[in-house]
This record gives structure tokens, sequence and C-alpha cells, in this order.
């Protein structure tokens, strides 16, 4: 029977002039199961795409001509809204000119259910490929109105599984929609046995494509849900009204589980850092000392606790709690912080003692804790009263700290790249030329190489010593004018980059500031200064979680390895046979995989410089859930914060923040820059 099938199949192919396989070294052909398989996509339409409920519609997929005895169909789980009607089947049409002869499979079905439904991909399996569909959708309209296509409505939860005490996002999403819409009018009712808050902001807008249509999935009402117990939970069926439709979400049951042993002091559930600080270690009789304590980062920060206080020798007069939080697809996000005034009760040697802080970490399933600490406190009779500190801001660079700060930019020098041709020339004419001579042709390929660096340009030392006087003197307006302008002259220069970073702070031009630190350190990775400036600069502006700087190193770095590499390569190549080792191929092959390696970081590195990166500035901006001006602003950025631009619609950007989130902000609330030319 074996032998009959392959015998089959390879008749079939010759009647259709195909190879069964490639050739092999004797001259013969490989059968069919010995070719190299690999899966393609074939082409596949829905017949019609929109139908009304109760009608007929058929997948059709077209692959190569083969024998319809040969192919195999494996078929996905069909979605709710359709019924299959009949079998597959399989037509080969042979009779047709050469470059129309396909095979047809085809699968008819009834729309059982109106909506827009998505038929997963099929795998086709014949004795010369394998074929997987791509996943086509059908439009099942209302019977009684076949204009119209309903949308889905249901629940998504954002975190699986969901913790006791754990705050998690979930959206109430229109699914499978073709254009956005606020609804006309929400019905949700809160659970039983949880907390359960209306937010803004959480959720995405989702999209996909089958062929020419785009299905959405759009959040029309966001939610955290902060269970009380372990046990099971049941989101009640919801509802709302858009597009002229009255839809339903089907209810949604949770399992809640406990709280792990060890996290249950505070019932912290998420990703957290805790720090505590005591105000002064020596006070007076009559003063007042505060111990602050600060939890940041993304979980249930509304509904922890915070670690006990003990104090020796101190009464505790007053407790403050703040928070500055906002809602993300973990939960609250932002940090929560708690102040407590003591007062001594008579001088001595004492101790303020900070319990222990644990959480339930659920993404890393552990328990993670920071350990007690205790603060000394002295109280005497009489104390000194700290001088005022003023405002501390950051130095500028000198002339010739801001000439350091310049990197060479050799991957710009068109000089950098032709020093490879002396090691071009040296393996094409070695057999020409006298031995003594290719380490002169070497030598000379370096000194080009250095002297491609040499003229390296300048800003004027005249200018830079008159940018420092303005700023000694607390000129700091007119400082930043200086500095733009030589900034103008050169830019891209890292070590001016960061003086007009320095002098905007200064000038209390805030998101300017963070924007030109964070290009320095685009234009030069290594920039220590700069990155302790930008640390201190956004400290002081109280931005936290600003979007990362890229990981990435000069171009340079990787460039002049390559260099290096390459004549190390040339080298290799030019050594008689003679004399070549056992080892001469492992140094061949090792200098090839470094030479392609650091190409490689050198296209990554051009690529990190050119990516967008933005500012909100100079003013506090809204975000948006979606590029309208009637939309309502869900959270606002302050000036200075560091985002992503993802993409731009009209007057509006899609920006990334730092904690994940995405929105669309008005272009012009942004200070956007790339590398500059």
């Amino acid at each position: 029977m074996l032998l009959a099938l392959r015998f089959g199949a390879a008749t079939a192919a010759q009647d259709l002039d195909l190879h069964v396989g490639p050739v092999d070294r004797e001259g013969g052909h490989q059968t069919a199961q010995e070719a190299v398989r690999e899966p393609s996509v074939p082409r596949v339409a829905v017949l019609p795409q929109r139908v009304a409920e109760g009608g007929r519609f058929a997948v059709t997929i077209e692959i190569e001509p083969v024998d319809a005895g040969l192919v195999e169909v494996e078929e996905p789980d069909y979605p709710p809204g359709v019924t299959r009607v009949g079998g597959v089947q399989v037509t080969s049409r042979a009779g047709r000119p050469a470059d129309t002869r396909s095979t047809q499979i085809r699968v008819d079905f009834q729309a059982a259910r109106a909506g827009r439904w998505i038929i997963e991909p099929f795998s086709v399996r014949t004795p010369l490929h394998d074929y997987i569909t791509e996943p086509a959708v059908v439009e099942i309209a209302l019977r009684d109105d076949p204009s119209t296509v309903p949308y889905d409505l249901e629940w998504r939860l954002h975190s699986d599984p969901i913790i006791e005490g754990q705050s998690v996002a979930v959206t109430l999403d229109m699914v499978n929609v073709t254009e956005f819409t606020f609804p006309e009018q929400i019905s949700v009712q809160p659970p039983s046995g949880a907390l359960f808050e209306e937010v803004q902001g959480v959720g995405e807008i989702e999209s996909a494509r089958y062929g020419d249509v785009e299905l959405f999935r759009v959040p029309v009402a966001s939610y955290l849900l902060t269970p009380s117990a372990a046990g099971s939970l049941t989101l009640p069926v919801a509802e709302i009204r858009a597009f002229g439709l009255t839809r339903r979400a089907a209810a949604k049951a949770l399992t809640i589980e406990p709280l792990p042993e060890g996290a249950g002091e505070s019932a912290a559930v998420g990703d957290f850092s805790f720090r505590s600080h005591l105000s002064h270690s020596e006070i007076g009789l009559d003063e007042a000392i505060e111990l602050a304590m600060q939890v940041r980062g993304v979980g249930n920060l509304g509904f922890l606790q915070f670690p006990e206080v003990s104090a020796e020798g101190l009464v505790v007069s007053e407790t403050e709690t703040s928070e500055d939080m906002l809602a993300g697809p973990g939960g609250y996000i932002g940090t929560r912080a708690q102040i407590v005034r003591m007062r001594p009760t008579g001088p001595g040697e004492f101790r303020v003692t900070v319990g222990p802080f644990s959480w339930y970490d659920p993404q890393r399933r552990i328990v993670r804790r920071e350990t007690a600490r205790a603060y000394p406190v002295r109280v005497v009779d009489r104390s000194e009263a700290a001088p005022a500190q003023g405002r501390q801001l950051p130095p500028l660079l000198s002339a010739e700290q801001v000439r350091r700060a310049a990197p060479l930019d050799l991957f710009r020098l068109p000089g950098t790249y032709l020093t490879t041709m002396p090691g071009l020339i040296m393996v094409t004419v070695v057999i020409y030329v006298r031995r003594r001579r290719r380490e002169g042709i070497a030598l000379f390929s370096v000194v080009l190489l250095l002297g491609a660096g040499i003229l390296i340009p300048a800003p004027s030392e005249e200018r830079l010593e008159q940018l420092s006087a303005h700023y000694d003197e607390g000129e700091y307006t007119e400082a930043h004018r200086v500095a733009l302008q030589l900034l103008q002259e050169m830019p891209g220069h890292p070590g001016l980059l960061y003086n007009s970073g320095v002098t905007a702070f200064a000038a209390h031009e805030h998101a300017h500031s963070v924007l030109y630190l964070r290009q320095a350190l685009v234009m030069r990775p290594l920039f220590g200064q700069a990155r302790e400036t930008l640390k201190i600069v956004e400290g002081e502006l109280g931005l936290d979680r600003q979007y990362a700087l890229p990981r990435a190193v000069h171009p340079d770095v990787p460039l002049i390895a390559a260099l290096m590499l390459f004549y190390v390569l040339a080298v290799l190549l030019v050594i008689p046979p003679r004399r070549r080792r056992a080892g001469y191929a492992i140094s061949v092959i090792v200098a090839l995989f470094s030479l392609a390696g650091t190409l490689s970081l050198f296209g990554y590195s051009l690529y990190v410089r050119q990516q967008p990166a933005a500012i909100v500035g100079p003013q506090t901006a809204g975000l948006k859930r979606i590029p309208e001006e009637g939309a309502q602003i869900w959270l606002n950025l302050e000036a200075g914060t560091a985002v992503r631009p993802l993409a731009s619609r009209n007057d509006y950007t899609l920006i990334r923040t730092g904690y994940g989130l995405d929105g669309w902000m008005r272009a012009e609330y942004l200070l956007q820059h790339g590398e500059p030319r």
C-alpha cells in the first residue's frame, strides 16, 4: 500500500509537470516524503464575506495542483456563530491552462448567529507541501436587518490569577467593531465581595486586519477590582447601547487565590519598593521629628498597610498619609506616603524603629521583604537650627571639558571607511609586493584612521567663558541664550547639549532641561556626568518612571573594532600557504564571526540614534484615549516627562509612558527630537 501511494504521488506530479523532489548527487530524485517541507500561505477566501443569519457561505482555499486524493485537511475549531454544512470538498483542476492550474478546497457553512466571526487557519498537507492559511473573517448580519452586523461585548481581565487583596484591571470591551464610538448608555452592577472602582485610561485599543477588513477591540469602561477574600467572584452581566444596538456581556466567574503567608501584615500585592527616612538625628526638647515612609510601585497601593513604628522616649503627635496614584493594567501606579510626627518626652539617646515591610509579587510568585530599620535619635536641651540651604544647581562644563566631551564621530567621516582600501589592495596585490612593504601598507592605513579624527571642530572658548560668566553671576536666562546659540552652531555636540540642559534647569525651563540632557546621553551613551545630572534634575522635578533611555554604545566603538578585525582577516589571508598551521582555519572563522558581530552592533547603535523621543512640555499636558478634541483627558503628565512617540494622527501623537500606558496627546504639547542633523 505504501509503495502504491508513493507511485501515485509521483505519477500525479509527472502528469502535472512537477518535480517530486530535488535532484540528488547521483542524478535521481528524492521522494515526496524526503523533500524539504516548507509551510506556505495559500489563497483563502470567504464567499460571500457578508451573509444574513440563516444564509450560507463557503471558505475556499487555492493550492498548487495535486491529486485530490492526496490532500489532507486539518480543520480548526469553528466559532459558535457558524455551523459547518457537509464535509470538506477537494477538487483538482488540471484541465485548465498550465498557468491557472490549481486544487481547490471548499468548506460550506451556515450562518447561525449574527456578528463578526473569525475562521481560524486551516492546515493542508500534500506530498509536496504543507500549507497554513491566514485567518479569515465572515460578517453575519441580523436576519431582519441585513445591513447591520452587530458587535460583541465581553469582560476582559488584565491579570491572571487574582490574589486576595490584589488590585487588578477589568475592562468592558466592544469586540470586532470596524469603527470607534462612545456608547450611548452603559449599565454595570458592581460585584459583591470586592471593591469595584471605575477608573480612566486602562486598556488599549487593539486591531487586527483580515484581508480588507480591520477589526478593533475597544474598551468602553474600565475598573479596578480588589477582592476582599479568597474564593469565587462573579462579574455580573453588563449592558451597553451603541450603533443603535443594545448588547450584553455575559457574567464572568473568577477564582480568587488566598494571600500567601508572610505578606499578611501589610496585605500588599504587587511590585513595590519601600523606603523610610528620619528628618533629623538630633533635636531639641521643644522640636518635633518626622519619620517619612514611602511605598512606590504598581499594585494595591490604596489598600496596603504601612509597617509599625515604635519609638523610645518619643510620642506620636500626628500621622499624615498622602498618595499620588493613577490606574494601570496592574493596579494602582504611583506612590503612597506616610509621615509620622513625634515629640520627645525628655533628653537622652533614643531609637526609632520601623518594622519590616512584606509584599507578595504576583508576577514572580514570591513574597518579598524589606527588613526592619532602626534610627538613633539624640534629644538635647537646645539645638541649633540648620542653616537654610539655597537651590543646588549642577555645574557647567568648562571649555576644556566641552572639548573632551565631543566624540570623534568617525562613523560620519568618509575617510574612516577609506582606511579599508590599503587592506583590500594588500590582499589583491600581495603576490606582486615585496614582503617588506606589507607592514608599510598596514601602517599607512592606521595613519589614515587616526588622521580621520584629527580635524574635530571645537566651540569658541571665548563664548564658553561668556556662558560661564553669566551662569556664575546668576544670569541664568542669558546663560541659556548663549548656550543655545553655541548649540545651533554645532548641533548634536554632547558637551553643548549638557550645558544647554543645565542652563535650562537654572532658568526654570524644566522640559527643555530634560530634553537636552537625555539627548546628550543618546549622542554619547557613556557620558557619566550627564547621566548623574539628569538623575538630579528628574529627582528635583519629581519625575519618576521616565521612559528608559536605550542601551547602546557610540557607533565609533564597534566601527573601530570592525576595522581592526578587517585587518586581522587581511593579514590572515595573505599568509603564505606553506606557513599555515592547524589553527589557521579556526582563527579565520573566529575573526569572521567577530567581524559580523561588531558590524551588527554598529548597525544597532545607528538604529538607536535614529529612534524618536519626546518630552512633555513646556507645561503639564493631558493624555486622551482617542485622538479627538472632545475626548476626555484621563491622565495629566508633568512637564519634563519622557515618553516614546508611537504614531501620529491629525494633530495628535500616540505616546507610551514609562508606566507602559499608551494614549494620545496633542503634538504641540510635545518637544520631540531625533538625532540632530
